[in-house]
């Protein structure tokens, strides 16, 4: 992503959390007649936004960050200890900026991205996701790009690729 892709990203994200997104009804549609007419917006969910962020300032992959347990984040030392990626057990070094998200993320859940049920993480992103890259008009993101993003700011950087592979796990 560009300097200006990525910031109309923060920005859809950020409007998304307080306005809502605004979202246009297709009046071709014989079911657009249907649609609610006073509220016209999508509200990005906090903890949604969180795990976008997340994924977009850690490198990590989409279930890493939405099987995180509270248990498994070290604040003090900036660590994320998984359990449990698809390579094994590995350690994320984070970043100030992440770990501001942590911080304001509101704990109602074992799971740092908390899901319908306290007992079970979220299932995925897309909704929030398709909202966001809509208004932000980057279409065909898809939400793994981040971690793509994520190693392309390292090469470019100065960060060599065995240390790159390192922080991707």
């Amino acid at each position: 992503l560009s300097a200006a892709e990525l910031e109309r990203l923060g920005a859809s994200l950020r409007l998304g959390e307080t306005e809502g997104l605004p979202w246009v009804v297709d009046e071709s549609n014989p079911k657009a007649k249907h649609a609610p007419k006073v509220r016209r917006a999508t509200v990005i969910e906090p903890h949604a936004a969180a795990a976008i962020r997340l994924l977009l300032l850690t490198g990590c992959r989409l279930r890493e960050i939405l099987h995180l347990e509270w248990d498994h984040v070290d604040m003090e030392r900036g660590l994320l200890n998984l359990a449990d990626s698809k390579t094994g057990r590995k350690t994320v070094v984070v970043n100030a900026a992440a770990l501001k998200v942590l911080a304001n993320v509101e704990k109602i859940s074992r799971f740092v991205i908390a899901g319908e049920h306290p007992e079970k993480p979220r299932r995925d992103l897309k909704r929030p996701w398709a909202a966001v890259t809509r208004h932000a008009g980057l279409t065909g993101l898809r939400i793994h790009d981040l971690r793509h993003n994520f190693a392309s700011f390292g090469a470019g950087g100065g960060l060599g690729l065995p240390i790159i592979g390192k922080l991707l796990g």
